[in-house]
């Protein structure tokens, strides 16, 4: 008697789903399993005279009696999943589901697992859960009361297959409309004095990184000219001058940028 265990094929090596299934898979082999490749695809598009021809090919090593631990889901979805269990009931192989992916439903409020799904889970001989509390919902969905179950648990993720990069910082501020501050993206090594000297130059929505900069330039004093404003910017200069000390908020009637920025001096 032999023990497999399924590994989905076919995503990047940053696909949680694949990160996953690599990991359960590794640990199978320390414990002496065998593997059986299942290529992620788009089964919907395939005929039933493929789809056997496939599945014949990913259980072609399955004798009667052997062990086989299929990790849902494989992503080609439901009907698949099904195809491949009961070919490898019709084999007389002995299975069992290690469910993955439907988390979610445990934190939804109607609590409602599909009914396909549950269907394909009473097809097993024994499921390997999440978390207790995901038996239980199980339960409560129709899972056959004998089921057989094994908790997940917590575990390390001992899968050294995913490899997300190292991210680039860029010393960058995005603005709203920030066509009017060409060449502020990148400040290089520049100070913050002479940051802010371009900043008061004036423009269009750059309230949109206020928050931001407030937190980061405490120590200056920033004075928001609102210049006859119609589109709510009047409302949000004086929240954050209510919330930041350091942030002085004056209202005029349109009078054009020069006496906008002349106005704080």
């Amino acid at each position: 008697m032999n023990t497999y265990v399924t590994r989905i094929n076919g995503l990047p090596s940053t696909d949680m789903a694949q990160y996953l299934q690599n990991m359960v898979a590794e640990l199978a082999h320390q414990l002496g399993c065998r593997e059986m490749g299942i290529y992620r695809y788009s089964a919907d598009q395939e005929s039933t005279e493929s789809r056997n021809g496939r599945l014949d090919g990913i259980i072609a090593g399955i004798s009667a009696g052997d062990v086989v631990i299929c990790q849902f889901p494989t992503g080609n979805g439901l009907k698949f999943e099904r195809d491949l269990v009961m070919r490898l009931k019709a084999y007389r192989a002995r299975i069992g589901i290690f469910i993955q992916g439907i988390e979610h439903f445990e934190g939804e409020g109607s609590g409602l697992i599909p009914q396909g799904l549950v269907e394909l889970y009473n097809l097993a001989e024994v499921l390997i859960v999440p978390s207790l509390s995901m038996w239980r919902l199980l339960l409560k969905n129709g899972i056959k009361k004998d089921m057989k179950y094994v908790v997940q648990e917590m575990w390390d993720y001992m899968a050294n297959r995913c490899s997300f990069g190292t991210p680039n910082f860029k010393k960058e501020i995005r603005f709203i409309g920030h066509e009017r501050f060409e060449g502020l993206e990148e400040w290089g090594d520049r100070n913050p004095d002479e940051l802010w000297f371009d900043l008061v130059k004036g423009g269009w929505g750059w309230f949109g990184i206020m928050r931001r900069c407030t937190r980061n330039f405490s120590d200056f004093e920033i004075i928001i000219v609102d210049d006859g404003s119609m589109d709510g910017t009047s409302e949000i200069i004086d929240w954050y001058a209510s919330q930041y000390n350091n942030i002085v908020a004056i209202h005029q009637e349109n009078s054009g940028v020069a006496a906008a920025r002349n106005r704080p001096l």
